[in-house]
Formats: C-alpha cells, structure tokens, sequence
C-alpha cells in the first residue's frame, strides 16, 4: 500500500477502501463520529446489516431499508450497501477494502 503516486510532478494520495459493518438502528452522534474518523482513512464503504441478520431479542426501529437511505445519505460514506443475507463477508470479499 503506497501513500501516494506521482501525477505531473505532484504526489497525489492514493484514497484506501475502508469498510465498516453495523446495523446503524437509532442513528446517534457516536455513529457521525465513527464514520467521520474512518473516512479519514479514504474511500468508506458502509455495510448495513440485514433485518433477517439481527438477533431476533433486539426490536430494530429502522427497516433495514430506512437505515440504507439514512447512512446513504451522510456526507462521509462514499457508498452503503446491505448485506448479504447468507453470507457476512460476501460483500466485504467484493469490496476489497484495505481496512476494515
């Protein structure tokens, strides 16, 4: 992994892929602050848990659908996707991010 390329004499950073997997219910000041603070890293790619993926105990007040669009709709998430359904590190496989 390099910091940077050399592009016209100038060295430009090269953007990490970072990933981070939450269910993101009850969006909160700690969440904003996370994502901010890991899309210093680079690129952040957000994946949210699914519904059927949740431990039945816990009530979710979002839909899974209703918590996609919210952290889509944040500044610092260059893309949010949902889980796999069967398969926790499908998405992060095709993602390939540098940090997790």
């Amino acid at each position: 992994l390099g910091i940077g390329t050399v592009f016209k004499d100038q060295l430009v950073p090269l953007l990490m892929k970072v990933v981070v997997a939450e269910h993101f219910d009850v969006l909160h000041p700690g969440h904003l602050y996370f994502l901010e603070e890991a899309a210093e890293l680079g690129d952040l790619y957000v994946i949210i848990a699914r519904d059927c993926n949740i431990d039945k105990k816990k009530k979710m007040i979002f839909s899974e659908k209703e918590r996609l669009k919210m952290i889509q709709s944040l500044k610092p998430v260059k893309e949010a996707i949902l889980g796999d359904r069967n398969d926790f590190f499908k998405p992060i496989e095709e993602i390939s991010p540098d940090y997790i």
